[in-house]
């Protein structure tokens, strides 16, 4: 049984979590990456806005059984053991490209430096002023300064792929047709007017209410071929809401199993306009498959993401050499205290999660039977 939506080597994501105390009894670090120390209030910091955000994203209880079960049939990993890898990961790989952005002798231009600030004044807002945030996160063994510097963290660590493998780069430029034909066979773009055959308690609907509805669809689709507007016939008829939550579309990867087999695989045996009617074990589905915008692509975050993907035995190399070269040190005693199966997350707090929709989108479990997809 698959556990998780896909395997992440990186988190692409700021990971902090305001509202949870998160002093550890240690006091020691966690992690050395070079000269950079990770303490413990800092990593379990991080852990604890994890392991919440795969928790409550995916209606799940902070049981022993949970973190036992390995993630797919390959049993070489239980999902304590993923997480608890993600986290170790997120933070080395971004300290060890931060260091490395300063050795390549990198700047980060104007525009990227006014988002941080902007981002940040925008926090400072928030608790009502820069010593209010700085209190809150003193709380959890940070300081203000340590907080921005995440977000620069980040932005050096895109500059650096971008440096190796960026269109304009000298060392192994990669360019936008290349990245564009990579994107366009490994990921597609859909859009579908779902209506459900279950009842609001999940309940599979009788045999003629099946049958009405899949007349329903049936006349549905007959419109949609005869080349009345998808869109109108979406904002008319569809009953997945998050259809509004990605009015672009749903895009995602051969890999990612997050969605009904019989969704996905008619989303990759489509071809650029086509439409499909399909029916799955949560209804109907009217499916138009979409182009690829140059947004889809070619914006800041996707493509650096694209770029690792596409790269990625470059860049593992490029991450190893750093980190025999800068050296990483691990406290596996407080590891093993700050594992997620250890930390404890007080459900009755409100968290106030600065995790990315990067994140968002790569934790999880197999939703199969539960999802409007």
């Amino acid at each position: 049984m698959k556990i998780l939506k896909k395997a992440v080597c990186l988190i692409l994501a700021v990971t902090v979590l305001l509202s949870f105390p998160v002093s550890c009894s240690s006091g020691d670090y966690a992690l050395k990456i070079g000269d950079r120390v990770i303490s413990a209030d800092r990593y379990k910091a991080a852990a604890i806005s994890i392991k919440s955000q795969f928790l409550t994203s995916n209606d799940l209880e902070d049981t022993d059984d949970l973190w036992d079960r390995y993630i797919d049939s390959s049993y070489t990993s239980t999902v304590q053991q993923y997480l608890d890898s993600m986290i170790q990961s997120y933070l080395i790989s971004y300290n060890l490209y931060s260091i490395h952005f300063d050795e390549l002798g990198l700047t980060l231009d104007d525009q990227t430096v006014n988002e941080i600030e902007e981002t940040m004044q925008s926090y400072i807002e928030q608790y009502g002023s820069k010593e209010e945030l700085d209190k809150s996160l003193r709380e959890q063994g940070f300081t203000y300064e340590d907080f921005e510097q995440q977000y620069y963290d980040e932005a050096q660590k895109k500059a650096v792929i971008m440096y190796y493998f960026g269109p304009d780069s000298t060392e192994n430029p990669v360019s936008r047709d290349d990245l564009r034909a990579y994107y366009e066979e490994y990921y597609t773009k859909v859009k579908h007017i779902f209506l459900s055959t279950k009842d609001d308690e999940d309940n599979d609907l009788s045999k003629d209410e099946k049958a009405k509805i899949g007349q329903k669809a049936q006349e549905i689709y007959q419109k949609a071929l005869a080349g009345e507007d998808f869109e109108k016939l979406i904002d008319e008829y569809n009953e997945d809401p998050g259809m509004a939550s990605n009015p672009d579309g749903y895009i995602f990867s051969k890999d990612d199993t997050s969605y009904t087999t019989v969704f996905h695989n008619a989303a990759f045996e489509m071809k650029v306009g086509d439409i499909k009617l399909i029916q799955s074990n949560l209804g109907y589905h009217i499916m138009k498959k979409y182009p690829f915008t140059d947004e889809d692509i070619f914006s800041p975050d996707r493509e650096v993401v694209l770029l690792e993907n596409m790269m990625s035995e470059e860049s593992n190399k490029i991450l190893d050499d750093l980190k025999e070269r800068i050296g990483v040190k691990y406290n596996n005693a407080v590891l093993e205290e700050l594992s997620v199966v250890n930390i404890d997350i007080q459900s009755d707090q409100q968290s106030d999660s600065l995790i990315s929709d990067e994140l968002k989108e790569q934790l999880g479990v197999d939703t199969e039977t539960t999802e409007e997809k």
